[in-house]
């Protein structure tokens, strides 16, 4: 596979399976030549992330992957999958040209207005060029969900009576997706179950079955409060910013002074009107956080045990990635351990009721860790701001100490009630008692333990 990169393009390829990067940015990428695609066969073009740039609202392009949900929610026939196929040639063809044609002005205004980014937020003098970015970016999306809605419109009409009764669940999909950039600040609503679930967990078609009509409920229940989330967030995105800028400019362009009680109290002026557009870009978020966590563990329960589990492990590494993965959990071991066959049944009784003791402390330290988090989480979602930073680190790093102690403890534990000739847990034992023994150490010798 070679690909040929033009300027600031860089060429790739989506393919069906694979899972697709969700980002919202500053150059463009498209495909060709990859991987199973003939030389030459256009890919949508997509803003992609790139540091010291304010993050675009920009939506990715309807691909592959959205395809294949489109296919299984609406089971689409063989002879139905080589007409949509001849469709997104054409909508490959027309958001291109849409791209092309609009988004190198937005690119160079971008360019402009992350002046302020790039020194530190401290030059606020050339904050008017924010303005210019948003409206024209904001004309180029329009835009680009017009590409998307003649799609969808040509989609429906090749469909039959009893497919096309399920096509709100497709274009409630592709709102959805169009929400999934800059505009969602709690981590617990970043996450398309729906999305989740048809690509990432390969189900087979009778677990999908069984799993479907819990997806409906919440697909109908979520995808208002995630349009409501970005269109408040474009309405105050140019205002929120002017806010922030009137926080350390003033009208004449002079540098705010907080020492002067005139310039304080615009200040404070400011920051109430700041704090009053995240509010109301946070209030739909909670709500549909609330819908988030019902949901995660409905639809957990409908599938197979292993994929249920996967699901859960999924959604809250991406909820709280400061308190999992905790990579020095001993739960796989314990569990190997304690369906050995070989091993007595009065050893595993006693392993049993350390585990179960030990286990309850881990979820108390566990609970607590994703209360500070979540805290801190929506405080700055909310408000831009919340206690100092370190003193917020400093308490996360100790909770982590504490449950990797626990860990510890019981490895220790089922190590010494183990009976030696089980030597090969004996050695897998060791070896997580020294990574553990060495988290902590890592842990302890850095107050600033990284957090995400």
């Amino acid at each position: 596979m070679k690909n040929r990169t033009t300027s600031s393009f860089v060429r790739f390829r989506f393919i069906l399976g694979m899972a697709a990067s969700i980002s919202c940015g500053a150059f463009l990428t498209h495909a060709q030549g990859q991987a199973g695609v003939p030389a030459g066969e256009a890919e949508p073009m997509k803003a992609v992330s790139t540091p010291n740039r304010i993050v675009s609202s920009l939506p990715d392009p309807i691909d592959h992957e959205d395809l294949a949900r489109y296919t299984r929610m609406l089971s689409l026939s063989q002879d139905q999958l080589q007409f949509l196929d001849f469709l997104y040639g054409d909508y490959v063809t027309a958001w291109n040209a849409v791209m092309e044609r609009g988004f190198p002005e937005v690119d160079g205004l971008n360019g402009s207005a992350t002046i302020l980014v790039k020194n530190g937020m401290n030059d606020w003098t050339q904050a008017g060029a924010c303005k210019a970015f948003f409206e024209s970016e904001n004309a180029l999306r329009e835009k680009l969900v017009v590409v998307d809605d003649e799609f969808l419109g040509k989609m429906e009409s090749m469909l039959a009576d009893v497919q096309r009764q399920m096509f709100w669940r497709v274009t409630g999909d592709r709102e959805r997706q169009q929400s999934r950039c800059y505009v969602l600040k709690l981590r617990s609503v970043r996450l398309d179950l729906s999305s989740v679930v048809y690509n990432e967990l390969f189900l087979g078609e009778e677990e999908l079955h069984a799993v479907d009509p819990i997806l409906v409920e919440y697909e109908r229940l979520s995808t208002p409060l995630r349009v409501k989330v970005g269109q408040i967030a474009r309405k105050n995105r140019g205002e929120g910013k002017e806010t922030l800028i009137a926080q350390n400019l003033a009208p004449d362009n002079r540098v705010l002074d907080q020492t002067n009680p005139a310039d304080r109290a615009l200040i404070d002026e400011a920051r109430q009107r700041h704090d009053a557009l995240m509010a109301e870009m946070i209030e739909p978020q909670i709500e549909l956080e609330k819908i988030q966590e019902e949901y995660v563990r409905k639809i957990a329960a409908a599938l197979p045990a292993s994929k249920g589990k996967a699901l859960e492990q999924r959604y809250r590494e991406t909820v709280w990635p400061s308190v999992w993965p905790d990579m020095t959990d001993p739960e796989s071991m314990y569990e190997r351990v304690a369906t050995d066959a070989a091993i007595d049944e009065d050893v595993k009784r006693d392993m049993r009721s350390e585990w179960e003791a030990y286990r309850a402390r881990y979820s108390v330290l566990s609970e607590k860790m994703k209360e500070d988090e979540g805290g801190h989480t929506q405080a700055l979602a909310t408000y831009g701001r919340d206690r100092d930073q370190r003193d917020y680190r400093n308490d996360m790093t100790q909770w982590r100490i504490e449950r990797m102690k626990a860990n510890l403890g019981i490895m220790r534990k089922l190590k010494s009630l183990l009976p030696s000739e089980f030597q090969q847990y004996h050695t897998q034992l060791e070896y997580q008692i020294r990574n553990a023994e060495s988290e902590i150490k890592a842990a302890a010798d850095d107050r600033t333990y990284p957090l995400s």
